[in-house]
């Protein structure tokens, strides 16, 4: 208590009228601070579409980790895409009718539907296309080894044998 005291006695109080007065101001001014807009982020109508990249890096790195383990040596692999893949989401449209001089138009609009979360719903995912790999193999490595590396990595990727490729480096 003795500290209140003290804080009492530095701190000026004004007399009843001025502080009304002083009372009014502030609340003038929380009330100017309440019609003030708000900061606050508008909503975007970009679609963020989920990004196939990271899927296509982790599935890389997991078979990288998997056929290291059936070589016992270090394999490092490249995969090359024929394109990136597509994201189907789920739209909704709208058709709006306007009936002019000339006849009656339809106009069709779409737009996106989000989850809870406001992320974009997806119908169907489509993985891109491989080309083909390339399969490294850092170590001694014998040929009954590179033929199971090949055969691996063809059948995990999903390609013909003939578009992977396994070198070993000594």
């Amino acid at each position: 208590m003795k500290w209140f005291q003290q804080l009492k006695n530095h701190i000026k109080i004004p007399e009843k009228t001025e502080k009304s007065k002083w009372i009014a101001l502030l609340f003038l001014v929380g009330c100017l601070l309440m019609l003030l807009p708000s900061h606050e982020k508008k909503q975007t109508s970009t679609v963020n579409q989920p990004n196939m990249i990271n899927q296509e890096v982790h599935t890389q790195k997991e078979l990288e980790k998997l056929l290291s383990k059936l070589a016992g040596c270090q394999v490092k692999l490249f995969i090359t895409y024929e394109d990136a893949g597509k994201t189907e989401i789920v739209r909704e449209e709208n058709v709006n009718t306007q009936t002019t001089d000339s006849g009656t138009q339809a106009q069709i609009e779409s737009k996106p539907v989000f989850d809870g979360n406001k992320n974009v719903i997806v119908k169907n995912q489509h993985q891109p296309k491989i080309r083909g790999a390339c399969v490294f193999c850092f170590g001694t490595c014998q040929k009954a080894t590179e033929e199971v590396l090949l055969r691996a990595a063809a059948h995990a990727l999903g390609t013909p044998i003939h578009t992977v490729e396994v070198v070993v480096s000594p």
